[in-house]
């Protein structure tokens, strides 16, 4: 591989965000805060949380129930009152929980090139401020999750392992579901999508340099019939020069 290649194929720095980047679990935290501002019931919160866990852990949780649940205590508040709520647990609940060697480590990871995912099982509406706060936005690609087909059991036809990734500039896209764990699928498409990426680069890295050699060619054609128009010019003017010395002579 070429250093050219090298520079065009970015690296990809995976980071868990509950327990690593943070010292909690953002999911945990936000449902604790939503009962703390009265959105939700304790203890009907806590059964259900439980129930969901449970099935997590025997792997049977299906994804789209559990988002219904994570997320309905904020969908039926409106954009703004849900925004003002987020607001205020990132200010009391996540901001004091940022330790400056998370964010130093991500900033290394940056200054090098690399392409960073945090990968977390928490919805959308909680993770997202969580990592434009640590300085990482995902705002290029477009994920969503299905249910994958083919054998597997009923881990793999009844929950959402299936990834599917859409990188917005380029409108590529990839679909993965080669394994029965929708974090490492995350993982795996997020690797197939840079190849893809990659590839495209390298398709406008060879046209860029086809383009330039077609120029130099160009200019080296043009050295060369200038070359040639200044030595006919020199003949020309010599030929004269010889000329009228001979008429003198006569």
């Amino acid at each position: 591989m070429t250093s050219d290649q090298k520079q065009l194929r970015p690296r990809l720095a995976l980071f868990d965000l509950d327990h690593t980047l943070l010292p909690l679990d953002s999911d945990y935290e936000w449902g604790e805060f939503t009962t703390r501002i009265g959105w939700t019931d304790p203890a009907e919160f806590g059964r259900r949380n439980a129930e969901f866990f449970a099935h997590y852990q025997a792997g049977t949780l299906d994804v789209h129930d559990y988002v219904r649940f994570a997320t309905e205590a904020f969908c039926g508040r409106g954009a703004q009152q849900a925004g003002e709520a987020h607001e205020r647990f990132m200010r009391e609940v996540i901001t004091p929980a940022i330790r400056p060697q998370a964010l130093e480590l991500l900033r290394t990871h940056q200054q090098a090139g690399d392409q960073i995912i945090i990968v977390t099982a928490t919805n959308e509406f909680v993770t997202r401020p969580i990592a434009a706060a640590l300085g990482v936005q995902e705002s290029d690609i477009e994920e969503s999750f299905v249910r994958s087909g083919g054998h597997g059991g009923q881990n793999v036809n009844k929950t959402a392992t299936c990834v599917m990734l859409v990188h917005r500039p380029s409108g590529l896209q990839v679909k993965c579901q080669e394994t029965r764990q929708q974090g490492l699928n995350r993982f795996i498409a997020r690797r197939l999508l840079l190849d893809k990426i990659e590839t495209l680069k390298k398709g406008f890295v060879a046209k860029e340099r086809e383009r330039v050699e077609k120029i130099r060619r160009q200019k080296r054609r043009r050295s060369r019939r200038a070359k040639q128009r200044i030595l006919a010019d020199k003949a020309h003017h010599s030929d004269k020069k010889a000329s009228r010395r001979s008429s003198g002579g006569d």
